[in-house]
């Protein structure tokens, strides 16, 4: 079974917007109307490195190698139209060494006996458009879809975010071959409109504004004049992109064809994911700089960038994770010091600095105190002693007083005769022998001592001399 799919007119565009040289290639060119069955457009890259020469050649090589044949296209022809390009590349670099990081995005429709095969790779998109609805698009290779996939950002926030003109996938040479996504739309009706373009057209052109533009039975031309001007105004990018609309169309796909794993089947009114979402998206990358490729500007291209959505997502919930459960760690850890810190220390015995300033104000005092009190010597009697010293109690008061009256005793009998050293003491009171025996009274064999003199400093005869005076 095959199905027979005319076309009912297409119109492209091809401006060079706001750059200095036009790097986008599209095949048909603009007001060419010879009968066609392969469209391509493809955006260059690399600015100095000849981005406008790998746009060029990617084209024309796929447009020859799928063009006017009505042979069902594969994927597998895809990757092999792709192979030829890069070899094509690769015998341009041999003799333009100074082209070297030149790459290209590509988008290719071709309609055949079994449906019609879309295919990119990098930015550029494929619209299938119904009744100003659109059924399909492809997923751009870009790093701000894959983060838009992931949940790191929003469609919103990806429109203008520094890095949208990174892309992950780009035709270079046989040495970093490229993978591009097909799929294959085996439910075509009249009317229908395949719509092809760079992402300088997505800069001004919403695809709120493509489905509005793409109903109502408008003609191709009129289409595109309409997007010419929209995005005259408004793109800093080259802008190029071509629209095709479906004629009659006749029998339908085989069985074996729809049942493919690239096959799209519209179960919804509105799909917009790429086909073939079990491809690994392992690629080299194109990095386009920040200034939305300027001419000076060289692209960045490294091997093995990109990886799969499924995998950087899982990566990206992982490691959000990870960041959660670390400070809930720190917290936690946090939270146990101030405890083990507070219930170590008990408030009530723990010394404050009001405690300790009182108590060292209280100190002071007490030595200013000490230093200032008043002493009980008058001035008349020479004595130095503070009045610190505390007096005596009564007892031991009398017992200095006879202490100084044996002295005084013994001095006399002294003077009088030697011989009454010997002399018995006479009887003493109950009294007096307790004193004695606690406290007893110097041997009368001492040798006597000199009267003690009112400015001497012996603590004894100065409380005698503080007690009689």
């Amino acid at each position: 079974m095959k199905i027979d799919i005319a076309v009912n007119g297409y119109a492209s565009l091809h401006e060079i917007g706001g750059r200095s040289n036009n790097e986008d290639h599209v095949i048909p060119a603009p007001n060419q109307n010879e009968h066609c069955t392969a469209f391509v457009v493809c955006d260059g890259v690399g600015g100095k490195e000849k981005g406008e020469q790998a746009s060029r050649i990617a084209a024309e090589t796929l447009f020859k190698r799928f063009n006017k044949s009505s042979v069902f296209v594969s994927d597998t022809d895809v990757q092999d139209g792709l192979k030829d390009v890069e070899e094509s590349i690769d015998n341009y670099l041999a003799d333009h060494p100074s082209a070297t990081g030149m790459a290209t995005t590509m988008t290719l429709v071709c309609i055949h006996d079994q449906g019609i095969t879309v295919s990119h790779v990098g930015d550029s998109r494929v619209y299938h458009i119904r009744d100003g609805h659109v059924l399909f698009h492809t997923a751009d290779h870009s790093w701000v879809n894959e983060m838009v996939k992931s949940g790191v950002l929003t469609e919103l926030e990806a429109i203008d975010h520094p890095r949208k003109n990174v892309i992950t996938r780009a035709v270079q040479g046989s040495g970093k071959p490229a993978r591009p996504d097909v799929a294959l739309i085996a439910d075509i009706q009249e009317a229908d409109y395949l719509f092809m373009c760079t992402d300088g057209i997505l800069e001004s052109v919403s695809d709120h504004v493509l489905s509005g533009l793409c109903s109502g039975g408008n003609t191709p031309d009129s289409i595109i004049a309409q997007i010419k001007i929209i995005c005259s105004g408004t793109s800093k990018d080259n802008f190029s992109c071509c629209l095709v609309r479906i004629g009659k169309v006749n029998g339908a796909v085989s069985q074996e064809f729809a049942e493919l794993p690239y096959a799209l089947q519209y179960g919804a009114s509105v799909v917009t994911e790429e086909s073939d979402s079990s491809q690994d998206l392992s690629c080299d990358e194109a990095t386009v700089p920040a200034d939305l490729k300027s001419d000076t500007a060289k692209p960045e291209i490294s091997d093995n960038s990109s990886f799969s959505s499924t995998k950087k997502k899982s990566r990206i919930n992982l490691l959000k994770w990870a960041v959660i459960l670390m400070v809930l760690s720190v917290l936690a850890g946090g939270w146990a010091l101030y405890g083990l810190y507070n219930g170590g220390v008990d408030k009530k015995d723990a010394p404050t600095k009001t405690s300790i300033s009182r108590e060292q104000t209280k100190l002071k005092e007490d030595a200013v105190e000490k230093n200032t009190r008043p002493s009980t010597v008058e001035p008349n009697s020479g004595q130095n002693r503070s009045a610190s010293v505390k007096p005596k109690s009564d007892d031991a008061k009398k017992r200095q007083e006879d202490a100084q009256s044996s002295s005084e005793n013994t001095a006399k009998i002294g003077n009088q005769s030697p011989s009454v050293k010997n002399e018995e003491k006479p009887h003493s009171t109950p009294t007096e022998i307790l004193d004695e025996k606690i406290n007893p009274v110097p041997s009368v064999t001492e040798e006597p001592k000199e009267a003690a003199d009112p400015n001497t400093t012996d603590p004894i005869n100065n409380e005698k001399a503080i007690d009689e005076h």
